[in-house]
Order: C-alpha cells, then structure tokens, then sequence
C-alpha cells in the first residue's frame, strides 16, 4: 500500500515538473488590451449618455432622419431610452474589463491606461459625431498623452516576490 501512495506522489511531482514546460508566456501587451478595451467602453458610455440625456444633442443627431418630430414623440423617447440602456450596458462592460485589468496589471498601469485612452476616444467621439472643435493645444495633449501609454504599455506589469507567492499558497 505504501508503495502505492509513493508512486502516486511521484506521479503527481513529474506531472507538476512537465507542466511547468508546457505552459506559454503570455503575450507581453496582453494586459493591457482590457484596459484598452475599458477606457474605448467608457467612452462610448459618455456618447450614448449624452445622446440619451441631451435632448438637443439627440435632435441634432436624428435631425436628417426625423424631420419635424417633436421630443416627446414616441420614437424619440425610444430612441433616448435606448440610448441610456446602451449607456449602462457599455459601463458595466467597461467595470468588467476594467477589474480584469486591475488583475492583469496592477492598479496605477490599469488606472493610467483606462483614463487616458477614455479621454482620448472621448474627445474624438465628440469631434466626429457632435461637430465639436478640438484645439491645437487639445491634440498636442493627446499625443503626448498616446505616447505616455504607449511607454506604459510597453512595461512589464509587477511580478511577485517569493515571500508575496509563499503567503499566497498558505492561505
């Protein structure tokens, strides 16, 4: 029976030892295409908030489509509250994407990354579909700030200790 039980943890420690090797590194931007990916959703949830709650800016929008209907017709305040479902559908994607990045690479890199490409995506949401004018100063700003993600983007998130892995297994 002993022999059995020795076996078995000899088994069980070659197959830990193989596993090890099979393994792939993840890709070296893999964390942070969530953040990415957050700060586009969050984006796009300021978009469909501002169509949904800007009366004006939902009018101007389906001004070519709805000629002479008035804000409270039915198709209008269907198409608001579409709006504002699409809104908190895009924000609990974005939290979603967001936690999972926090979990990929640390708060600050997460935090950073969501933050600027929002403010970015955000900024061109408005000059594309709302006719807003940028600045000079505003796409200096921009790029500088694309460069600072990029170099952000381009680092290795933080790895554990020993003793960080050690306290971990312990619990």
């Amino acid at each position: 029976m002993q022999d059995t039980w020795a076996f078995i943890d000899w088994q069980s420690k070659r197959a830990r030892y193989l596993l090890q090797f099979t393994r792939k590194p993840p890709h070296p931007y893999l964390h942070t295409y969530s953040s990415v990916l957050a700060g586009t959703l969050g984006a796009l949830a300021s978009v469909f908030g501002k169509l949904g709650f800007d009366e004006q800016a939902l009018m101007l929008w389906l001004s070519t489509s709805l000629d002479g209907a008035s804000s409270s017709s039915p198709l209008i305040l269907l198409a608001r509250g579409t709006c504002v479902g699409m809104m908190l559908l895009c924000n609990v994607a974005m939290t979603s994407f967001f936690i999972q990045s926090l979990h990929q690479s640390g708060s600050l890199l997460a935090t950073v990354i969501n933050t600027s490409i929002s403010f970015i995506v955000t900024g061109l949401a408005g000059r594309l579909l709302f006719k807003e004018t940028l600045s000079r100063q505003w796409w200096g700003g921009a790029g500088l700030t694309l460069a600072g993600v990029a170099l952000l983007a381009g680092c290795a998130p933080a790895t554990k200790t020993g003793s960080e892995e050690e306290m971990n297994r312990n619990r």
